[in-house]
């Protein structure tokens, strides 16, 4: 039970009630209305940001998510726990798993999830996370960054932001000359070597 003083919350879910049709239809003038949201998630915590997803049963899934910071998990609760009833929107704390995983462009740079493998690193510093190694087919070491940016996006999306912080210990990313390379599979098979890791842990 979380002992806290709402009120950042409550006036971020007012603001949000007061303009939850626009928000709802935010394609008529995104940059707009992405901003207004970002300003108002920062007046709780700066690291909170958000996603949406498209119109199913004239509803859409509004996520608040840490953006992978483990510091801010605990303002995505409170914010989470103050949710009023919406009429246009499911609320959902975390970027949840995508049944299917997007293929992710950065930077003029995009990358296909079909071209990248996973070997799970069973020994890791907490016995209580698992490590992973990415393999890229396109890896390079002088855009590693990029690299690491993009791998922690399909984490996510593999196993979910909250998995990915609390369960996800060291990772590292490689190319497909990797020696290693032999061990790997698809990425699509992480989420259930992930969960059959842990349920047999």
């Amino acid at each position: 039970m979380f002992l806290f003083d709402s009120k950042k919350e409550k006036r971020f879910w007012k603001y949000f009630q007061k303009n939850e049709e626009k928000i709802y239809n935010f394609e008529k003038d995104q940059g707009k209305i992405f901003d207004e949201l970002s300003i108002e998630l920062h007046k709780i915590d700066n690291n909170l940001t958000f996603e949406f997803g498209s119109i199913r049963n004239n509803r859409r899934n509004f996520v608040i998510s840490a953006d992978g910071i483990k510091s801010a998990f605990i303002s995505v609760e409170k914010l989470h726990k103050q949710t009023p009833k919406l009429k246009l929107f499911n609320v959902i704390k975390f970027r949840p798993r995508r049944k299917e995983l997007s293929n992710i462009e950065i930077a003029n740079t995009k990358i296909k999830a079909s071209e990248v493998k996973y070997i799970l690193l069973f020994k890791d510093e907490n016995p209580n996370k698992v490590g992973i190694l990415l393999l890229f087919k396109n890896y390079k070491d002088e855009s590693r960054k990029l690299f690491i940016q993009v791998g922690f996006l399909f984490l996510d999306e593999a196993l979910g932001e909250f998995n990915v912080i609390t369960k996800v210990g060291g990772v590292d990313f490689t190319s497909f000359d990797s020696k290693y390379y032999s061990k790997s599979k698809p990425l699509n098979n992480l989420p259930k070597d992930f969960d059959n890791y842990f349920k047999n842990a």
